[in-house]
C-alpha cells in the first residue's frame, strides 16, 4: 500500500486491469490511448441576434437536435426547440437575459457593460448555465469541459464552479486586467484584453475560456464531468457569447480547423454515461478490448447515470484497460468488467488497485491480486464481502493463427485505479 498525492483524486476513480505477461512495446514507450475518444458528442452555443445551440457529432459535425435563442420583451430570453443548454440567473427574480449576442443577468441598472447581458459583480450575480438531454430527450448529458466565448468589462474576473448532480466536483477562474499576467493556479486562466472600452469594441474585449482542458488544448482534466457550470462575477461584468462579435481564439489553442463554421462558438465537450444495465461503449487497441457492464446498486437504491471514459491501450509498463467514473457518484455502484489482452507465454495474472482518500487528501492505492471469485458467487446478487471488492467471474482463452488472447469477466464493487 503506497498514498501518492494527485490533483483529480478528490474526484475521480481511475480503473486500470493490470496483467503479468501481457504484451508491451519493444521500445517500452508510452503508446497513445486507444478508442472510443472521451468526447461522444459537442453542444456549440452561436450567438448573434439571435441565437441557437447544437448538438454535434464530432466526428462529422453534423446537427442532430437544435435549441434556439432570441430576445423577447424587456430582453427576456426566449429558448425553443430541444433542451440541449439551462440558462438561469441569480438573483433568481433578475432573471436572464439575451441582448447584442450576449447571454447574461436581466436588469438595467448594471456597474458596467450591457444592458441585459451583463453579469455583474457589484449586485452579486451569476449566470448558470446546465447541460439537458439528448436528441431522444431521454439521457441526461454531462460535459467534460468547456471553451467560453467571454466578453469582459472593468477588470472583470469569473469563478466557475462545475456541478455533477448538484454536487460540486472543481472550480475554475478568468481574471482580466490587473490580475491577469500575475502568478495563478492551475485552474485559473489569464486573459490579457485589447481594450475593455465597453459594448463597441468588439472582439477586442473578449477572451476565450478553456475549463477543465478541451481536448485540442492538450492539457490534463482535474475532472471527469458536470451537468451545470456556476458563472459568478467577482468584480466587473461580463457576457456568455458564441461569436457574437465575431471569432474568438485562443491563440495558444486555436479552435480546431474541423469545427468549421462553428470555430466561433462556444462549445461544450460531453462524455458519455452509464446507467444500470447498460454497458458502455468498446474501447479497443492493438493488445486489449474492453466493455464496462454496470450492474444495479449494492444497495438495493435507485440508480442515477455517472459519466465515463473508457480506453484501453499500451504504455511503459505493458498493455492496460483504463476505466474511470467519479469518485462521490455512486459510491454503491457495481460493475462487470470484460477484458481481453493478446499475450505470449504463460496465461498473464490480473492485479487490480483500489483507490481511496487518507486523512490528508492523498490517494492511499491498494494493489491486490485477482482471484476467481468464490463457489455459489453470483455477481451483481450475491453481496460481496467488503465494499470495496473484486473478483475474476470468468476466464477463457482462444488462440487464432497463433495468436492467443485470454478474456477476463471481472466483478468490481466500489472505486479502484486499475492500471498496468
Amino acid at each position: 500500500m503506497r498514498a501518492v498525492a494527485r490533483r483529480a483524486a478528490a474526484t475521480g476513480a481511475v480503473l486500470a486491469l493490470t496483467t503479468l505477461g501481457a504484451l508491451a512495446p519493444s521500445s517500452a514507450a508510452p503508446a497513445p490511448p486507444g478508442s472510443p475518444s472521451h468526447v461522444a458528442a459537442l453542444l456549440a452555443l452561436r450567438t448573434g441576434a439571435t441565437g441557437s445551440v447544437d448538438l454535434l457529432d464530432p466526428a462529422t459535425m453534423t446537427s442532430s437536435a437544435t435549441q434556439t435563442l432570441t430576445a423577447g420583451k424587456s430582453c427576456e430570453l426566449l429558448v425553443g426547440g430541444r433542451s440541449l443548454l439551462g440558462f438561469a440567473a441569480r438573483p433568481a427574480d433578475f432573471g436572464v437575459g439575451y441582448a447584442s449576442g450576449g447571454v447574461g443577468v436581466r436588469e438595467r441598472a448594471t456597474a458596467s457593460g450591457v444592458s441585459c447581458a451583463a453579469v455583474d459583480s457589484s449586485a452579486g450575480e451569476s449566470l448558470v448555465v446546465s447541460v439537458g438531454r439528448d436528441a431522444s430527450g431521454t439521457r441526461k448529458l454531462v460535459a467534460s469541459s468547456a471553451s467560453l466565448d467571454i466578453d469582459l468589462k472593468q477588470n472583470a474576473s469569473i469563478t466557475a464552479t462545475a456541478q455533477l448532480a448538484g454536487v460540486t466536483v472543481g472550480t475554475f477562474r478568468l481574471v482580466s486586467g490587473t490580475a491577469a499576467g500575475t502568478s495563478l493556479p492551475a485552474t485559473t486562466q489569464s486573459c490579457n484584453l485589447v481594450s475593455d472600452s465597453g459594448p463597441d469594441s468588439g472582439t477586442n474585449d473578449h477572451c476565450r475560456w478553456q475549463i477543465n482542458a478541451p481536448t485540442w488544448t492538450g492539457g490534463t482534466k482535474s475532472i471527469i464531468g458536470f451537468d451545470a457550470l456556476v458563472l459568478t462575477s467577482d468584480s466587473g461584468s461580463f457576457s456568455l457569447e458564441g461569436g457574437g462579435d465575431g471569432p474568438v481564439d485562443d491563440p495558444a489553442h486555436p479552435m480546431p480547423a474541423s469545427f468549421g463554421d462553428y470555430r466561433s462558438a462556444s462549445v461544450f465537450e460531453l462524455v458519455p454515461t452509464l446507467d444500470c444495465g447498460q454497458t458502455s461503449a468498446t474501447a479497443s487497441s492493438d493488445t486489449v478490448s474492453s466493455t464496462w457492464k454496470r450492474l444495479g446498486n449494492l444497495d438495493g437504491g435507485p440508480c442515477v447515470a455517472y459519466p465515463y471514459w473508457n480506453t484501453t491501450g499500451v504504455d511503459a509498463e505493458g498493455s492496460y484497460a483504463h476505466f474511470q467514473k467519479p469518485l462521490q457518484l455512486e459510491t454503491d455502484a457495481q460493475a462487470l468488467w470484460t477484458t481481453s489482452f493478446v499475450y505470449s507465454g504463460p496465461v498473464p495474472t490480473p492485479r487490480i488497485t483500489f483507490e481511496s482518500l487518507d486523512a490528508a487528501g492523498r490517494v492511499v492505492e491498494t494493489t491486490q491480486t485477482l482471484a476467481p471469485c468464490p463457489t455459489g458467487f453470483v455477481p451483481g446478487t450475491t453481496a460481496p464481502p467488503s465494499a470495496m471488492y473484486a473478483c475474476v467471474a470468468t476466464t477463457s482463452k482462444t488462440t487464432v493463427k497463433g495468436v492467443k488472447t485470454v478474456t477476463f469477466g471481472v466483478y468490481v464493487a466500489g472505486d479502484a485505479w486499475l492500471r498496468v
